[in-house]
C-alpha cells in the first residue's frame, strides 16, 4: 500500500504559513472588537465574572448611581461588549434587583437601556415640589459634617428638571438647614472666578468676625457673631 503526499516548494509553504498567520491574526483582532478574548484557541466572552460591584435593589438614588458609575468604568476598562454586559447581568444583580432582571431582561439590549430601566425602577425622578420639601425639612444632624450635610442635599437638588439652580442658589438653600448658621450667619458668596462678592449690610458686618469655608470652585465667607461666643 502506497502512501500518497502533497508536495510543496519552499515559497508554497511560506505563503500558507503567511496566509494561516494573516487569518489567526483577523479572529483575535475580530474577538477583541466584539469583547472576547482568546485563550489556547477557545474563545472567551469578557464578562463581569471579576467584578466586585454588586447592586441588591436598594431604592436609593446615591446607591444606584454609585452602582452605575462602577460598572460603567469596569465595563469600558474591561472592553465588554452591550451584548455580553447584558448577558452577564446575574452576576452582579442581587436580591429584588435579580427577581426585576428576569422580568424585564428580553426588553433590552444596550447598556443605555440597562441603565434607563435601572433608574426608573429603583431611583425614579422626584417631582420638584418633593426635592424641595426633603431639602427645606431636613436640617443638619449634630453627628453630620457640614461638607457631608451640603453635598447629599446639593445631590438631591440635581435631581430637578433642567435648567436647575445654579451653585451659588443651591448653596443659598442649603444653608438655611445648617446647624452652625446662628454661630456663622451667611455674609457673603465668592465665585473663584470672578471674585465678585454679592453686596452686603455694613450693619451685618460692623460686628461679625470673617471665617472662610471653601466648598469645591467657590469661596463662602461666613462672620461669627461675638454676641455669641
Amino acid at each position: 500500500m502506497t502512501s500518497t503526499g502533497v508536495n510543496m516548494s519552499p515559497e508554497q509553504l511560506q505563503e500558507l504559513v503567511a496566509s494561516l498567520t494573516t487569518a489567526a491574526m483577523q479572529a483575535v483582532s475580530a474577538a477583541s472588537a466584539s469583547g472576547t478574548a482568546v485563550a489556547g484557541g477557545t474563545m472567551l466572552r469578557r464578562s463581569f465574572s471579576e467584578a466586585t460591584v454588586t447592586f441588591s435593589g436598594a431604592r436609593d438614588a446615591a446607591q444606584v448611581e454609585e452602582f452605575l458609575a462602577a460598572a460603567s468604568i469596569f465595563k469600558k476598562i474591561h472592553n465588554i461588549s452591550d451584548a455580553d454586559a447584558i448577558m452577564c447581568m446575574p452576576l452582579i444583580l442581587k436580591g429584588e434587583a435579580s427577581t426585576w432582571w428576569q422580568s424585564v431582561k428580553s426588553g433590552v439590549e444596550t447598556w443605555a437601556e440597562f441603565e434607563q430601566r435601572l433608574r426608573h425602577a429603583f431611583a425614579p425622578r422626584k417631582p420638584a415640589y418633593m426635592v424641595y420639601q426633603e431639602v427645606f425639612a431636613k436640617s443638619q444632624p449634630a453627628e453630620v459634617l457640614t461638607e457631608v450635610f451640603v453635598a447629599s442635599n446639593r445631590a438631591l437638588l440635581a435631581q430637578l428638571p433642567a435648567p436647575g439652580h445654579t451653585e451659588q442658589q443651591q448653596l443659598d438653600m442649603i444653608y438655611r438647614q445648617q446647624r452652625n448658621r446662628r454661630l456663622y450667619p451667611r455674609v457673603a458668596s465668592t465665585n473663584a472666578d470672578t471674585d465678585s462678592p454679592e453686596p452686603v449690610s455694613t450693619s451685618i458686618l460692623s460686628n461679625l468676625k470673617p471665617c472662610v469655608l471653601r466648598t469645591g470652585s467657590r469661596t463662602l465667607t461666613y462672620g461669627e457673631r461675638e454676641d455669641l461666643i
